[in-house]
């Protein structure tokens, strides 16, 4: 995973609202040829089971920890 992830999701949920899942990071991953289903494992287990999620639980830990360039 990496910041370009969180980014994109932040721009798409920016005037739309989250369906609760993972659209958005789905598409970014899916378009970039990512490995989906490690991601995802991850974001899951720490609280981004949906776009929102991602953006409330993983955005601050990851940011807080790698930085917010």
């Amino acid at each position: 995973m990496d910041e370009r992830l969180l980014d994109y999701v932040e721009d798409e949920l920016y005037d739309k609202e989250c369906d609760h899942t993972l659209r958005y990071s789905m598409r970014y991953m899916m378009e970039r040829g990512l490995n989906f289903p490690k991601i995802t494992n991850w974001l899951n287990e720490n609280g981004g089971y949906c776009d929102c999620e991602v953006m409330k639980q993983v955005a601050p830990y990851w940011r807080a920890k790698f930085g917010d360039d």
